[in-house]
């Protein structure tokens, strides 16, 4: 009689031989070094043979730890991979990780019966595999919610925000974790006391995560348990602009309905360029309405054409407005709401009508309607209000313009991405017109104006 006899045992899940065979394999129940794994973890390495919780399957396995234990098996046993050889020709190692326990695979797969029973019998739940994750990390990863919900009232409250080896922790996992599974999750580890700012090795927190993972539930609920959000990592990225970058309106408009400032980061400032190329206009409409100033910006990429690339490379050497852009890309309704808003620059005032390699580029490209539109504005003075509000809007947000002219420069940490106070806040400490901080902070009837209808907009 050898250990692969009680092996097939434990696979087969049979309760009553493996009960006839342990007490005539006292020695390997203990385990000594020369076998790879005790039979305690043989019980919970294999993943469920059905892929939702079986209850029977959890039962029966459960009443062979029982056995086990009774005989002396170690709740605590871990695996020990002898070879990088050994760990690529067994396939089931694929799954398996150095140093973890029976309480850690029960978590992973979902045995909660087995989870509880060894618990009880004094696993170690501090314990930590190779790669540092715990039972309570494992069962978050596997999406496994009933045991999640077990540990995070059975584990030390330190233990909550411990963090993997890449330095994420359980709530983090959660966080990406797009399902019900995901939120539940969320919520036993809030409710256990999990923290919602620690930061990864990336800098990201449990919102940062949800935000790039599109986890839209995921952020709701972070947000509304009080996560903030208006962090800047050290590369200038916050909430927000990562959200930007992942192309999620309803992510974008669900932060800024919350509180995020859109001037906190610099790093704003070539996406909201290019959001108007692409005529992301509930994006647009969502920054402007939050007191996203107009600013002149230099893009590097425009609308490519083989033949010619020389007719719009001025875009290469002088910062142009949104309103450029919409002009360009022949975003005409966007262009609408600027006009219907007052959202000009100083490139607008003084160059937009005017500027030759502009029309050249329109004429390239055939933009009929928008030549018909630069040649309505050059006709049409501006009025001294609109004067007014181009001249405080630019002398309020100059320096963001400049902290992003160097955005791209290597040093100097979340500091030189930060403007503070940010517009909103500038705009808000002046003692302005009551119409003129209305407009500058974009919260006039015509700023939320539904998008789907800007077509309609007159220009004046």
């Amino acid at each position: 009689m050898d250990v692969c006899e009680l092996s097939d045992a434990i696979d087969e899940l049979d309760v009553d031989k493996v009960k006839l065979l342990v007490p005539s394999m006292q020695s390997l129940i203990h385990l000594d070094n020369s076998v790879r794994y005790p039979p305690i973890l043989e019980c919970v390495m294999p993943e469920p043979i059905y892929e939702d919780y079986d209850d029977d399957e959890d039962s029966r396995r459960c009443e062979i730890l029982k056995i086990l234990v009774q005989h002396g098996a170690d709740v605590n046993a871990q695996v020990k991979i002898q070879s990088w050889d050994e760990a690529y020709y067994d396939i089931r190692l694929s799954h398996y990780i150095e140093g973890s326990t029976p309480a850690m695979f029960a978590a992973r797969w979902g045995y909660l019966k087995c989870l509880r029973f060894l618990t009880e019998n004094g696993a170690d739940l501090n314990m930590t595999s190779g790669s540092k994750l715990t039972a309570l990390l494992m069962a978050v990863e596997a999406r496994r919610e009933k045991c999640v919900d077990y540990l995070t009232k059975h584990v030390p409250s330190l233990l909550l925000d411990h963090m993997d080896l890449g330095g994420d922790t359980a709530l983090m996992l959660a966080a990406s974790s797009v399902g019900e599974n995901g939120l539940l999750n969320i919520r036993h580890l809030l409710a256990a006391g999990a923290k919602l700012e620690v930061e990864n090795d990336r800098g990201y927190t449990p919102l940062t995560i949800a935000v790039e993972k599109k986890n839209i539930e995921a952020v709701r609920l972070l947000v509304d348990n009080g996560a903030q959000i208006n962090t800047v990592r050290d590369d200038g990225e916050t909430p927000l602009t990562v959200a930007l970058y992942s192309g999620n309106p309803t992510i974008v408009m669900n932060l800024l309905s919350s509180g995020s400032d859109p001037t906190l980061s610099c790093k704003i400032l070539e996406r909201f360029h290019e959001d108007v190329a692409m005529g992301c206009n509930t994006v647009v409409q969502a920054l402007v309405t939050n007191s996203y100033p107009p600013l002149d910006f230099q893009v590097t990429v425009l609308r490519e054409d083989d033949d010619d690339e020389t007719v719009f490379r001025y875009l290469d050497e002088m910062p142009i407005s949104p309103l450029a852009m919409a002009l360009i890309f022949d975003k005409l309704d966007i262009v609408r709401y600027f006009i219907a808003n007052r959202f000009f620059t100083r490139f607008d005032i003084l160059q937009l009508c005017w500027n030759p390699s502009l029309r050249r580029v329109l004429h390239h490209f055939n933009s009929t309607q928008s030549i018909e539109i630069l040649d309505f504005l050059s006709r049409r003075p501006q009025s001294l209000f609109t004067l007014s509000l181009v001249a405080i809007s630019t002398a309020l947000s100059q320096e963001f313009v400049r902290l992003g002219v160097n955005m791209y420069s290597r040093h100097g940490g979340r500091d030189k991405w930060l403007f503070r106070p940010t517009f909103r806040e500038r705009v808000n400490s002046l003692g302005l017109p009551p119409a003129l901080k209305r407009t500058l902070l974009r919260q006039t009837p015509s700023s939320r104006i539904c998008c789907q209808s800007w077509e309609d907009l007159p220009l004046f």
